[in-house]
C-alpha cells in the first residue's frame, strides 16, 4: 500500500492508471497518439451492444509499443476495414491517433 500523499486529482489519476493498467482492453482517449503493434494472427470478429444495439466489432490483439503491454483494441467495422486495409498491405506498427468520443469518435492509422 502506498503511503505517499496525493492531492484529490492525483488520486483519482493513479486509480485510473492502474484500472487501465489491469485492464486486457485498450482504451484510447480522445486526442491520444499510440504506436500499436498488430498482429494479423489475432483478430477477432465478435458481438457487441452499444446503447442497447447491437452489432458487430472487431477485437486486435495488440502490442503498445511504448510500455510493451498487450491489450485488446475493439473497433468497429468501418473504422476495422481502414485499419485492415495497412495490415493486408503488410504493416504491423501503426500510429493511431483518436479523435472525438462516443459516436462522434474517429480514429486516423498511419504506418510507422
Amino acid at each position: 500500500m502506498s503511503t505517499t500523499t496525493s492531492t484529490p486529482n492525483q488520486i483519482f489519476e493513479e486509480i485510473e492508471q492502474a484500472a487501465q493498467a489491469q485492464s486486457k482492453y485498450l482504451k484510447i482517449q480522445p486526442g491520444q497518439t499510440m504506436v500499436l503493434k498488430f498482429d494479423a494472427n489475432k483478430i477477432q470478429l465478435v458481438d457487441r451492444e452499444i446503447e442497447n444495439r447491437k452489432s458487430k466489432a472487431v477485437q486486435y490483439t495488440v502490442l503498445n509499443v511504448n510500455d510493451g503491454q498487450e491489450k485488446i483494441l475493439s473497433l468497429s467495422l468501418s473504422w476495422a476495414l481502414n485499419l485492415n486495409e495497412l495490415l493486408k498491405a503488410g504493416y504491423t506498427n501503426i500510429k493511431v491517433n483518436r479523435r472525438g468520443s462516443g459516436l462522434d469518435t474517429s480514429y486516423n492509422f498511419v504506418p510507422v
